[in-house]
C-alpha cells in the first residue's frame, strides 16, 4: 500500500509572508492544529506551522519565523510502512506529501488508523508503548500542569485522584481551550485596527484569548479537575491494537489511557503507537 491510498488531498495551506493575525484567523476558520506553509506567488512549500510553533515562539509576529523550516515530507508512491516510520521516529503528526516542493496532500495517524482496524493487528496495547506517561494530581493548578506538560514534551496527562485512580486525562486542547476568567485581550497588542470587519473579530476573540493565555503562561489557578476530561476512555493492558484503534479512530482520540484489572493506571498508548505496527 502506498501513502498515496490515505492521505488526505484537499489540506488547508497558510501562505507568506503572512503575520500573525493571518495565522490565527487561519487556525480559527479550520479548526485543525497543523498547516503547510507555502509561498503566496509560486505556492512552493517552505515549512510547516503548528498551534505549538504559535505558542512556543510567541514574540514572533511573521509566519515566517515562526513556522518549522524543515518539516518532515515524503514523495507520492512512498510505501506506506516508510511514510509511518518517518511519523513514528520523528514523532510527528503530520507528513506532508509533496512533489517538487508542491504539496500534493497530508497523512496524519487518524488517516492510517484504519489500516489496523482492516488488518487486525493482536498486539497487546501494554507492548507498543515507546514513552512513560507523566501523572499529575487532580488538585494540581493548571497553570503548573500546562508546565509539567512542556517539560515532559507530552500532550496529555493522565489526571488521578487522591487514591491514585484515573479519574480524567487533559490535553494540549484543553489547555489552549482554558484561557484565564476574566482576562481582556487588547486588539491593538494583535494589530487588529478599526477596520477591521466586526464579523472577524469577533470570530477572532476566543483564538486570540487562547493565543495570550498560553504563551504567557497566565493560566487560571483553579486545579486541573475542573477542565480536565473526567471519566475518559480507556483500554486494558491486555487489548488488541486493531481495538484500541477502533475507539481511537471513532472518537478522534490522540492517546487512550491503559489500566489493569484493577483498573490502577499503568501508562498511556498514542495513536503513533498503534499505527507503529504496521511497520
Amino acid at each position: 500500500m502506498k501513502v498515496d491510498d490515505v492521505m488526505s488531498k484537499e489540506v488547508h495551506l497558510v501562505e507568506v509572508p503572512g503575520n500573525r493575525h493571518d495565522l490565527l484567523k487561519t487556525f480559527n476558520k479550520h479548526k485543525v492544529s497543523g498547516f503547510p506553509v507555502v509561498r503566496k506567488d509560486s505556492k512552493e512549500l517552505v515549512g510547516l506551522v503548528t498551534s505549538k510553533d504559535l505558542f512556543r515562539k510567541s514574540k514572533e509576529t511573521q509566519i515566517a519565523m515562526i513556522m518549522n523550516k524543515e518539516p518532515i515530507t515524503c514523495k507520492p508512491g512512498t510505501d506506506l510502512k516508510k511514510a509511518v516510520q518517518l511519523m513514528v521516529d520523528n514523532h510527528i503528526h503530520r507528513l506532508i506529501i509533496e512533489k517538487d516542493k508542491m504539496v500534493m496532500g497530508m497523512v496524519t495517524p487518524h488517516d492510517i488508523l484504519p489500516m489496523v482496524i482492516k488488518q487486525q493487528v493482536e498486539t497487546p496495547v501494554v507492548n507498543l508503548v515507546k514513552r512513560r506517561c507523566v501523572p499529575i494530581y487532580e488538585e494540581t493548578p493548571l497553570f503548573l500542569a500546562w508546565r509539567i506538560l512542556k517539560i515532559s514534551q507530552s500532550y496529555a496527562l493522565p489526571v488521578l485522584d487522591k487514591k491514585g485512580f484515573l479519574v480524567g486525562i487533559i490535553t494540549d486542547r484543553d489547555f489552549f481551550k482554558a484561557g484565564r476568567e476574566g482576562h481582556k485581550v487588547q486588539t491593538e497588542s494583535l494589530g487588529v485596527g478599526e477596520d477591521e470587519d466586526t464579523w472577524t473579530w469577533e470570530s477572532l476573540k476566543p483564538m486570540m484569548k487562547i493565543y495570550y493565555e498560553v504563551t504567557d503562561m497566565d493560566m487560571p489557578g483553579k486545579p486541573v479537575k475542573e477542565y480536565m476530561r473526567k471519566d475518559p476512555s480507556t483500554v486494558f493492558i491486555n487489548t488488541p491494537a486493531f481495538k484500541a484503534a477502533e475507539k481511537m479512530y471513532k472518537n478522534d482520540y490522540r492517546v487512550l489511557p491503559i489500566i489493569d484489572n484493577s483498573e490502577n493506571l499503568v501508562n498511556m498508548v498514542s495513536d503513533l503507537d498503534i499505527i507503529s505496527t504496521l511497520m
